[in-house]
């Protein structure tokens, strides 16, 4: 709630890195939480079993996105938009550019491009939380 609460006070136009920075650790948390609060009994989880290491969000995304579609078919075509965007390395909200916000020095997003596919990738974070 916190962190939502933050991205409501942002003005994107002047803090576009800030607001995908934010977006990129409530993805994080959401799916995190999502996981925990679904248990092993639906299959998904945040470390490989293997290695004992953290999976990247983008595959821990996948996952959820299918068991919220398996649990309700009509996710399906609300969810295909979001992990579209998210999932897509070159995409503007992907989890790889929203990476690159930590990694890269001279990573740069507009705001114009977040405002318009914010509303994509937006229903997988509403469905994490419902």
């Amino acid at each position: 709630m916190v962190l939502l609460n933050e991205i409501r006070k942002l003005k994107l136009h002047d803090h576009p890195h800030a607001f995908c920075f934010l977006l990129r650790s409530m993805f994080e948390i959401s799916a995190k939480a999502f996981c925990k609060n679904q248990g092993k009994s639906a299959g998904l989880k945040v470390t490989d079993s293997k290695t004992g290491m953290e999976r990247k969000l983008v595959d821990v995304l996948r996952d959820v996105a299918k068991h919220l579609e398996q649990t309700d078919p009509a996710m399906k075509k609300t969810l295909h938009g979001a992990m579209a965007e998210l999932g897509t390395p070159t995409g503007f909200l992907s989890v790889t550019s929203m990476n690159q916000l930590v990694h890269n020095t001279t990573f740069v997003i507009s705001d114009q491009h977040i405002a318009r596919l914010f509303a994509n990738v937006f229903p997988l974070l509403e469905a994490m939380n419902a």
